[in-house]
């Protein structure tokens, strides 16, 4: 799985293009995986 958040003034495209890059990170782990990339680096774990 794949888990990002919408950036304030993000465009959709930007943000389903992250969430693509989440989870295709989770799957290149193995399964069982959840990914999650924020909208913003200040959030960023």
């Amino acid at each position: 799985m794949g888990v990002t958040q919408l950036g304030r003034g993000e465009r959709a495209r930007d943000f389903i293009e992250r969430a693509d890059q989440a989870l295709q990170a989770s799957r290149a782990q193995g399964r069982n995986r959840v990914t999650v990339l924020a909208a913003d680096e200040r959030f960023a774990a």
